[in-house]
């Protein structure tokens, strides 16, 4: 049986022109804060990376005191924001999700909980296992993936490009060191957890239709999450 405990929590949100989700996404981050604290969880931290944003996103983080802001000054890259937010990270746990209104901060409760256990690495949310409003396009590439994953790595991971998981901060350096700058780099923490054989647990999580437009472009991304998948499988 799993001793509960509490635990200590730093949520990194990277943005990048995300000027019309901010104050719904932090709304639902601070609104989100007592149900952590009544399952014993304490949102230590709230850290934004601003990726070069060219938009008022400043301007409107500025006006929330309980966040930290670092801001790059030109676009390096969803990865690169997230590294920046995890080497400031002082919590026990670190996890993250997007600046666009998609994830439900509230769900962060049940992928916490999940690392009571010592021997799980990982927990993250799994958009595809309940019906969702992600765009028909991104279902059918996040499927691809899915299959392409289980007959390379032999493994089965039903979302593994999720932007919303759960790790602990000892085992930062593993998603730090040789891993990419960009949209894959989500991706990538779920190779080295398959590559390295740790124990991860998906959970259903509800996923909403995102305020703004989409970073994404599905043939120039969807090449490039392919092409990581190979790399990390023949890379040592």
């Amino acid at each position: 049986m799993i001793q509960t405990k509490d635990q200590s929590l730093t949520l990194v949100i990277p943005n990048f022109n995300e000027e019309t989700a901010i104050s719904t996404v932090i709304g639902k981050v601070q609104s989100a804060k007592s149900l952590l604290s009544e399952h014993g969880i304490t949102l230590r931290e709230i850290i934004v990376v601003d990726d070069g944003s060219q938009d008022q996103s400043i301007k409107i983080l500025q006006l929330y005191q309980d966040i930290t802001i670092t801001k790059h000054e030109k676009n390096r890259g969803y990865g690169a924001a997230l590294k920046t937010g995890f080497r400031q990270a002082t919590s026990e746990l670190i996890c993250f999700l997007d600046m666009d209104a998609t994830y439900d901060p509230e769900e962060l409760v049940q992928l916490c909980e999940v690392l009571q256990d010592p021997h799980i690495k990982m927990s993250l949310g799994d958009r595809l296992s309940l019906i969702t409003d992600m765009p028909f396009s991104r279902k059918v590439g996040n499927l691809l993936y899915v299959v392409t994953i289980y007959l390379i790595y032999g493994a089965l991971l039903k979302d593994s490009c999720s932007g919303m998981r759960v790790f602990r901060k000892k085992d930062l350096h593993e998603f730090i060191d040789h891993t990419p700058d960009q949209l894959d780099f989500a991706l990538a923490m779920s190779l080295i957890c398959l590559r390295k054989k740790w124990p991860v647990v998906e959970l259903p999580i509800t996923y909403k239709k995102r305020i703004g437009n989409s970073k994404l472009n599905i043939f120039v991304d969807g090449f490039r999450f392919l092409f990581t998948i190979f790399k990390y499988r023949v890379e040592r």
